[in-house]
Order: structure tokens, then sequence, then C-alpha cells
């Protein structure tokens, strides 16, 4: 009996994280330059700029992280990891609207629009009678 109630609770635990919404977004976007040079030579050159969105949201609260891979110019060094541009958690605290992490956007008190970590952001709606 105590086993049945033990595997029912654990059931029960495991059918309430699968509630959460997640999503994967992103696009990619290939360039391919063809250079003719005055020796009978030419340069091709591929650049590129991937990235995704991982969000999650359950209730009230949400979690974003962007991640991007870029290549632009004639480089030579290839460039193998990823770079976290938006990093954030948002949700409601107390009726506020609450925003915490790293994203670009003018939508910031704190930073004037640039991406940055450390950003904090609240603010509450409310209806004029």
């Amino acid at each position: 009996m105590k086993k049945q109630l033990l595997i029912a609770a654990v059931a029960a635990t495991m059918a309430t994280v699968s509630i959460a919404d997640v999503s994967i977004t992103g696009g990619a976007k290939i360039n391919f330059t063809n250079t003719d040079t005055t020796n009978d030579d030419s340069v091709n050159q591929f650049n590129h700029d991937i990235d995704f969105t991982l969000a999650g949201k359950n209730g009230d609260t949400s979690v974003s992280v962007t991640v991007a891979n870029e290549t632009t110019g004639a480089t030579t060094t290839t460039d193998t990891k990823f770079d976290v541009e938006n990093a954030y958690v948002a949700s409601k605290v107390m009726g506020a609207n609450v925003k915490v992490g790293q994203w670009a956007g003018a939508d910031s008190n704190m930073a004037n629009g640039t991406r940055s970590a450390g950003k904090f952001s609240a603010d509450y709606d409310f209806l004029w009678c």
C-alpha cells in the first residue's frame, strides 16, 4: 500500500513538470562572396549568422536564453563557440512585472537599451477608472 502511494506521488510530481511550455526557435543566414582579383585568382568566402532561442514558461514565470554564432569579414580563425546574447527570467512579483538578466532593447530602466548583464526591469500594470 505504501509503495503504491509513493508511486502515485512521484507520478503526480512528474505530471506537474510536463505542464511547462518549452519552445526552441531560431534562424540562420549564410552568405557566399566571390571576389575577383587582378592576378586571375579569386577569393571565395562564406559568412554565417546562426542563432537560436530556448524559452520556457510555467504560469507567470518565463526563462529565455538566446545564443548566436557569427562570422564576418575575411577571418581565418574558426569560431566554434556560441555567444550568449539574451538570458533572462521574467515573472510577476506581488502584481509587478519583474525581469532580471541580460537582454538587448530599450525596455530596461538600468542600461539605456544596450545589451549587458545585470539588468533589472520592473513595472506595474494598473487601470484608470
